[in-house]
């Protein structure tokens, strides 16, 4: 009460901002790299059809890494080019859906971590489905593998039997 004596209402208006609020709706499978697993920010496309983040395929050459896709399909990182009509969509979604443009390429070292990760694991996969193959050559290549790895005496035993190490129980 100020002055005249009479109280005040007061009252407060409400407006939506027109940014648009940040959402947590998932981009598009093909705004991911399938390397790093990130939102890309320097898409490029490689001559075999399937685009990447720039740092992936420049990781994956200096390592001399032929990945195979989910899908099943193997890049070739020969030749690149800068997909700047994916990279407007991606720009274009973000601005859209209020989700963070991204500022800059991954680190070279996290996606060397990721690379260095999947050439680890593709050969343990191929073991697997050499394994799951059951040509006897496949299975004699894999348990030879195993016997090679072996530290201990007692699995190499395990492991061992004729015709893949030449030792015998």
């Amino acid at each position: 009460m100020v002055g005249s004596g009479k109280t005040r209402k007061w009252s407060f208006l409400f407006h939506k901002s027109s940014a648009p609020e940040k959402t947590k709706t998932k981009p598009l499978e093909e705004f991911i790299c399938p390397i790093s697993g990130l939102l890309m920010f320097e898409p490029f496309v490689v001559s075999s059809g399937q685009t990447f983040e720039n740092r992936s395929v420049e990781v994956c050459r200096k390592l001399n890494f032929d990945t195979v896709l989910a899908d099943g399909s193997k890049p070739d990182f020969s030749t690149v080019i800068p997909n700047l009509a994916l990279k407007r969509a991606i720009d274009n979604w973000c601005v859209s859906t209020g989700a963070d443009l991204p500022s800059a390429a991954p680190d070279y070292s996290f996606v060397e971590d990721s690379v260095r990760k999947l050439m680890h694991d593709s050969r343990f996969r191929v073991s697997e489905r050499d394994l799951l193959n059951g040509s006897h050559e496949s299975q004699e290549h894999a348990a030879g593998a195993l016997f090679s790895l072996s530290v201990e005496e007692k699995n190499k035993t395990a492991i061992g039997f004729v015709g893949v190490t030449g030792e015998r129980r």
